[in-house]
């Protein structure tokens, strides 16, 4: 009978650890899980700063753009070749700096 019991209390305590190390893993899979969604949240963060970037320079360079192609056709218009050749300059610049610079 003794021996029935110590298998018994062998199954139980063995049943006891397996809970314990499912508690353990489960807990652990947790602090992963979080970890991940706070890494998720700051690149969602990034990426909105990220675009909120790009959509001012753009709008930076479109404005830009159309100030140096007044500017060309005006001195077009007044036949000022001096400050043509200023305004292409301008759109060449803007043309050849990349929008996706962090200067």
């Amino acid at each position: 009978m003794n021996f029935i019991s110590d298998i018994i209390k062998d199954v139980i305590k063995e049943h006891y650890e397996y809970i314990s190390e499912c508690e353990i893993r489960s807990t652990e899979n947790e602090k992963h899980i979080l970890k991940i969604k706070e890494y998720i949240m700051i690149l969602k963060a990034n990426t909105e700063i990220s675009r909120k970037y790009f959509h001012q320079k753009m709008n930076e360079r479109d404005y830009l753009f159309n100030m140096a192609n007044e500017a060309l056709e005006k001195s077009i218009e007044i036949g000022n070749y001096e400050m043509s050749e200023v305004a292409m300059s301008m759109i060449k610049f803007i043309n050849e700096v990349c929008p996706f610079n962090w200067d």
